[in-house]
């Protein structure tokens, strides 16, 4: 900045993050789906959803993981994946579906 001028740095930065900017206008870079599930859980019924894993199969280096998303007491999303992270995803897209379906 200081070397090349603001202009010039203003027009870097714009290239730099273009695509960025493009996706936010359309509306590609959206929450997680733990995170769309929690701030849904909390604002509806003033809780926090917990994740739990159920089940683990296979050797330590392929495991599955699987995992459950429980809302008050009830199991609303089950999810499997390669670490316990995806597991919960997968659960939570499941709740996801559930909770917003029409």
């Amino acid at each position: 900045y200081l070397d090349l001028g603001l202009e010039r740095c203003r027009r870097h930065v714009l290239k730099l993050y273009e695509p960025v900017f493009q996706d936010l206008q359309e509306g590609i870079l959206r929450k997680d789906y733990k995170t769309q599930v929690q701030e849904l859980a909390q604002s509806c019924f003033g809780i926090t959803p917990e994740y739990r894993i159920v089940h683990e199969s296979g050797p330590d280096h392929d495991k599955t993981f699987y995992a459950e998303i429980v809302l008050n007491n009830r199991s609303i999303g089950q999810g499997r994946g390669r670490s316990k992270k995806e597991s919960e995803q997968a659960a939570a897209k499941e709740a996801w579906t559930k909770l917003t379906r029409d």
